[in-house]
């Protein structure tokens, strides 16, 4: 296989406020358990052969581009605050320590090549070795603290059951033009200031 593209996406989690209750607000969480706030950032070029957009779907709205480079920035924040790009009147913000937070359709990937390509998400150890980002459903793994998963939606379902098949691990194949779309949780234990690490979006043709 020739590789094609390669991604990274960048998480951290900063200066977090947790509150004591859930609020569901506009619904713009997939599944709730928590609130208040993570970020994650991308990063890479506009032009490169995997692009990443935020969705059309609701919880696309915490999604926006930054900056001239192409950079995806998910701030779990208030919708409602008009720096935001996308706003609405009232809502909840963030996550709360001791909770899972599922968020469903984020963003996408889409292969913007010429050619058909598998695409997978890879973890990167932090200096520590320890692996923060996790490339599978919550489903499929024993949840730890202070993590954030994330996966691919290749049906696009919108249930909240994170067990069933039509939640999938890496890679999955986009032909050109083709995109996927992508869920993350958030598990958090404490409230600090902290980075969680990054993971990798990689592109390798199948031809």
């Amino acid at each position: 296989m020739d590789m094609l593209s390669r991604r990274r996406v960048l998480f951290g989690v900063g200066s977090l406020i947790f509150g004591g209750g859930v609020i569901l607000g506009t619904g713009a969480f997939t599944s709730v358990q928590a609130e208040r706030g993570v970020s994650v950032e991308t990063t890479g070029d506009a032009s490169a052969l995997l692009a990443l957009d935020a969705t059309n779907a609701t919880n696309g709205a915490y999604a926006s581009e930054t900056g001239d480079d192409g950079q995806l920035q998910i701030d779990i924040g208030d919708l409602s605050d008009p720096s935001r790009d996308q706003t609405v009147e009232t809502g909840g913000s963030g996550v709360n320590k001791n909770a899972i937070t599922i968020i469903k359709d984020i963003f996408v990937v889409r292969n913007q090549g010429t050619q058909t390509v598998e695409v997978k998400l890879e973890s990167v150890k932090d200096d520590n070795g320890n692996q923060n980002i996790v490339p599978d459903r919550p489903g499929n793994i024993s949840l730890n603290k202070d993590k954030v998963y994330i996966w691919f939606n290749e049906w696009g379902d919108d249930s909240d059951d994170v067990e069933t098949p039509e939640y999938e691990t890496s890679p999955v194949t986009l032909d050109v033009g083709e995109q996927v779309e992508v869920d993350m949780a958030i598990q958090l234990e404490g409230d600090y200031t902290r980075t969680f690490g990054n993971i990798e979006l990689i592109a390798e043709s199948t031809q």
